[in-house]
């Protein structure tokens, strides 16, 4: 799987991550009599079930407790509580107060798919994409990604655009593509908004437009995505849809670089070599341009431009160039 897609799961798991760690401003179970709860819950009721569960998955007066929460989402999933199938399933996915364990995460996630439920729907297609849990199918991926992005979900509308986009498990279609890119981007999913821009970028199923890449592009990268970054830093490079500014691309690539992009690394090194929008330094170009192929970004032509990088420095200074090279790599390998 290439390393975006790789980074396109994760960056979905992260915003699942957050579910369970970030309690709500405006939570649905605020009330105080949490005896009367719990009572109502060991009787069998499903919805006091599930705020047990919310209870003591953000410690809302109770220690927090992910086995605990585990335990009460059973329970309401038990009797087929759809929302507590899906958050179950989560806890699987996560190995949140269960070992981890994608195929369980899935068999939950099914269950729930099956009665409609978009986010079900759309982890379902997560997992097919991936293989976790279950046998590869993008076609199956694709299915289940079109359940839930009909339902306006906006995720799923994103990774359906992703499928099209790359002819996985559907048939290339930029169009197609884009009408679900777009669908997500209007609701604020960051991951298609980068594939948005990348459309406009390359003029594939839209009329190429650099200032729209830019535009989709900086509405990513305000919410951290490293990707977007990256590709806005190559815009501001070459003064596609901006005006050239090197010093705003390396301020990009260096906030991409410290998230573990490949990419980001490479190029914040070439502006380093060259003395772009930073004052000239092989030490440094030398150090991100190590981490970047200790990344993965290995051809002959970066090792060839590493070896060049390092004829300029001294002994004392390669020795300095790696020493950096290592601390970069501790802190931004990207894993």
């Amino acid at each position: 799987m290439p390393p975006k897609e790789k980074s396109r799961f994760t960056y979905a798991r992260s915003l699942v991550l957050g579910l369970f760690l970030i309690q709500p401003i405006s939570h649905a179970y605020a009330e105080n009599d949490i005896d009367a709860i719990s009572q109502a819950a060991e009787q069998g009721d499903s919805a006091a079930q599930k705020k047990m569960a919310s209870r003591y998955r953000y410690g809302l007066s109770v220690p927090r407790s992910y086995e605990l929460a585990a335990n009460w989402y059973r329970k309401a999933a038990e009797q087929g509580d759809t929302e507590a199938q899906v958050d179950l399933g989560r806890l699987y996915e996560l190995g949140f107060g269960v070992p981890q364990d994608y195929q369980q995460a899935v068999a939950w996630y099914l269950k729930a798919a099956q009665k409609g439920s978009a986010p079900a729907q759309n982890s379902l297609g997560v997992s097919y994409e991936s293989g976790d849990g279950v046998e590869q199918d993008s076609k199956q991926a694709a299915f289940w990604y079109r359940k839930a992005a009909e339902q306006e979900h906006a995720a799923a509308q994103g990774n359906l655009g992703s499928l099209y986009e790359r002819g996985m498990g559907v048939p290339q279609n930029y169009k197609e593509a884009a009408k679900w890119y777009r669908k997500a981007a209007d609701r604020g999913y960051s991951w298609a908004q980068v594939g948005l821009g990348r459309l406009y970028e390359n003029g594939t199923g839209l009329p190429q437009d650099y200032r729209q890449a830019a535009k989709w592009y900086q509405t990513a990268a305000d919410h951290g995505l490293a990707w977007a970054q990256t590709n806005l830093g190559l815009l501001y490079s070459h003064g596609l849809g901006v005006q050239k500014d090197y010093k705003m691309a390396v301020y990009l690539y260096r906030k991409a670089a410290e998230q573990g992009d490949i990419s980001a690394q490479n190029n914040l090194s070439i502006l380093y070599e060259n003395g772009q929008g930073v004052t000239q330094d092989y030490i440094q170009a030398y150090a991100w341009l190590s981490v970047a192929i200790a990344n993965g970004s290995s051809d002959e032509n970066t090792i060839a431009r590493r070896d060049r990088i390092a004829s300029r420095l001294s002994s004392e200074k390669l020795g300095k160039a790696q020493e950096i090279s290592a601390s970069y790599f501790k802190q931004y390998s990207g894993e």
